[in-house]
């Protein structure tokens, strides 16, 4: 598990963590964890990650696993910033970065499509690139 940077819309609103898990098949799992889980339940922040792999301890040593991987992620707290796109398309009004349905980005910024807003990337195919739509 690692958190690998700080994410937020592009109006600078809803914060989250972007954490990357690799499951028990060994399959890396990208998902976001918000700031406002942090100020929660402890089982509210858990619950994302033991969706995508994470196995802790049962019974008091799992309580203490428990309490010391949320110190962890509490402290994590990574220098690269991404931007939240919840839809397919330009990032921002800068048109210097952009987002297919794949999850890949084109262009100068760091970008995370939260998938959450649909299944739209299973639905479609990725051609082209940047200077392409540039074009347009």
């Amino acid at each position: 598990m690692a958190v690998i940077g700080l994410c937020s819309w592009s109006d600078g609103k809803g914060w989250s963590r972007l954490v990357d898990i690799v499951d028990p098949d060994d399959r890396t799992h990208r998902l976001l964890l918000d700031e406002s889980l942090f100020n929660g339940s402890l089982a509210a922040l858990l619950r994302p990650l033991g969706g995508s792999g994470v196995q802790i301890a049962t019974g008091a040593a799992g309580a203490e696993a428990r309490g010391r991987l949320v110190d962890l992620l509490c402290a994590w707290r990574p220098q690269e910033k991404f931007v939240r796109v919840s839809r397919t398309g330009w990032v921002d009004d800068d048109f210097d970065t952009f987002a297919p349905a794949d999850g890949t980005v084109i262009g100068r910024k760091k970008a995370f499509l939260d998938r959450e807003t649909g299944i739209i990337g299973e639905m479609t195919q990725v051609s082209g690139s940047l200077g392409d739509w540039q074009e347009m």
